[in-house]
């Protein structure tokens, strides 16, 4: 592709999206194929199914389409060569296609999915929870696709430079790529460590290695990302704290609290519903398991989650972005974040949580940028969870 875009006129963006039309295309006509042949040999289909299927599959053709142009512009310079004057690397299109059809394959398997999740008759979501389910399903792909394209653009507009112009909304669906791999990878390590252990050791221990194990995936994902990008462990800002470092962090422990207090007689004085964290509610008899959670919010939850959203997405954001624009932008993933932690039950209530998270996680931004040191974060944020723990043990008791 990059010897086509050498010998043509027609500049990088116009031929990546005569590309990107392409695979559209040739997407759509396999997915024509097999949606008649569903229609052949498959169970009636009625109007409402084909008004839901019909723009979810374009949507997945063109999330797999600009999906392999992106993962395709990532070497450029990959032609059909002869390796040890014997050996023939496969084809740039051939591997374009490939990635193409096991995308497709791979998002549709997801929407299906979702889909059964949402009319299981044990768990069947209600109407409100399935939309919100699929939009933030049709997000993902939306950002995937525009991501992937916009990335394949930069690549072959800047080839041969050192530095690729990716521009600042690109920053944002890394950003977000980033909180969304965390979270993969951090259940997938947790999962692991479950099964390896077994889910039948004492609760004791158990909790605590699983904690452990999330937040590794975390940690993951950080230092990933400071190794791909080159930027390397001189990025992270550790340092000890100065008397006007220490100042800052009590003010925002103390501007935390008070955030979390007026939100709280504003809800309860305008009646609006809020969802509580599982790890947070406890019966009478389970309520030492929260005193288990002080040291691992203090020591593990708060250090990890502030390397990653203030010091890697908040920090890689104020690159492109003024300070105010970074906070408030990673302080929106960093809430979206919690979604799968509160999300069930009331929509209404899950989104007023997050909302007051979103607040107090600008505060937090706010003291990153004023100290600019990562210990002073991860203690506001440890402390303010860990009053809020001791608040939950209190109330169970």
């Amino acid at each position: 592709m990059l010897s086509q875009l050498v010998l043509s006129s027609t500049p990088a963006r116009a031929f990546l999206h005569a590309r990107l039309l392409v695979g559209v295309c040739v997407g759509l006509a396999v997915s024509l194929v097999g949606a008649v042949l569903y229609l052949l040999t498959g169970p009636f289909v009625t109007v409402a199914l084909a008004a839901v299927v019909v723009p979810l599959l374009v949507g997945v053709v063109f999330t797999s389409a600009a999906f392999a142009l992106g993962i395709g512009s990532v070497l450029p310079k990959f032609e059909t060569t002869e390796v040890f004057d014997s050996v023939e690397t496969v084809a740039p299109s051939i591997v374009a296609s490939l990635i193409h059809g096991a995308t497709m394959l791979l998002v549709t398997a997801t929407a299906v999915a979702l889909g059964a999740l949402s009319t299981a008759s044990e768990t069947p979501l209600s109407g409100g929870e399935a939309v919100a389910v699929f939009s933030l399903f049709g997000l993902a792909m939306f950002v995937t696709a525009d991501g992937s394209r916009r990335y394949a653009i930069a690549r072959f507009r800047d080839y041969g430079r050192d530095q690729v112009g990716l521009g600042g909304l690109f920053r944002v669906y890394a950003s977000l790529l980033l909180a969304v791999a965390a979270l993969v990878l951090g259940q997938a390590v947790g999962s692991s460590v479950a099964l390896v252990v077994g889910l039948d050791r004492p609760v004791a221990l158990l909790l605590p290695l699983l904690f452990v194990a999330e937040y590794a995936g975390y940690v993951l994902v950080a230092v990933g990302f400071l190794y791909v990008t080159r930027r390397g462990l001189g990025y992270l800002d550790l340092a000890r704290p100065s008397r006007r470092d220490l100042l800052v962090g009590a003010g925002g422990l103390v501007a935390s609290v008070a955030v979390w207090a007026i939100a709280s007689l504003l809800i309860s004085g305008l009646g609006l519903p809020v969802a509580d964290h599982p790890l947070f509610s406890a019966e009478e008899g389970d309520a030492w398991l929260l005193l288990a959670l002080v040291p691992l919010v203090l020591f593990v939850n708060a250090p990890v989650e502030e390397l990653l959203y203030r010091n890697v997405i908040q920090k890689y954001l104020g690159e492109r972005f003024s300070s105010l624009t970074a906070i408030v932008l990673a302080s929106g993933i960093f809430a979206l974040a919690h979604l799968p932690a509160y999300f069930g039950g009331d929509l209404l209530g899950t989104a007023v949580t997050l909302g007051l998270l979103f607040v107090v996680s600008c505060v937090w931004g706010a003291v990153y940028v004023r100290t600019e040191n990562i210990l002073v974060v991860a203690a506001v944020h440890g402390g303010y969870n860990a009053l809020l723990v001791a608040g939950a043990y209190l109330a169970a008791v």
